[in-house]
């Protein structure tokens, strides 16, 4: 099943609307307020360039795309729970990394000793 795009509707184009249409707000079409020209990822996208474009698009929700299928939504919240999780799992390499630049089962491949670890966080050796 092929599914077109036809629109996206966001908190902004309500505010938008709400500075509009006023009161007639809850009596205007979707159509009308919606944005039209829809930013899309893809299924295959990875979740650094999807940041990207959600920070230079100024977007907190981009459809997900499989070839023509609409495969489901992916949020600026979703990106934050993924990039605090490579967080811990940095952390949690870090913490058992014996050597400088050494390499452990399960860690990101080629996560240095402070890769991706805030100054804040890392434990000092």
């Amino acid at each position: 099943m092929v599914v077109s795009i036809e629109g996206i509707i966001s908190e902004r184009d309500l505010a938008y609307g709400l500075a509009t249409h006023a009161s007639n707000l809850p009596y205007v079409l979707v159509s009308e307020l919606m944005t039209k020209q829809v930013i899309t990822c893809s299924s295959r996208d990875s979740v650094s360039e999807i940041a990207k474009v959600m920070t230079q698009r100024r977007v907190r929700h981009l459809p997900v795309k499989d070839g023509d299928q609409l495969v489901g939504i992916i949020t600026i919240g979703d990106v934050l729970k993924h990039r605090l999780d490579e967080m811990q799992l940095g952390r949690t390499c870090f913490a058992i990394m014996p050597l400088r630049g050494a390499r452990v089962e399960g860690c990101p491949i080629g996560l240095g000793r402070h890769a991706g670890i805030p100054a804040s966080s890392r434990m000092l050796a």
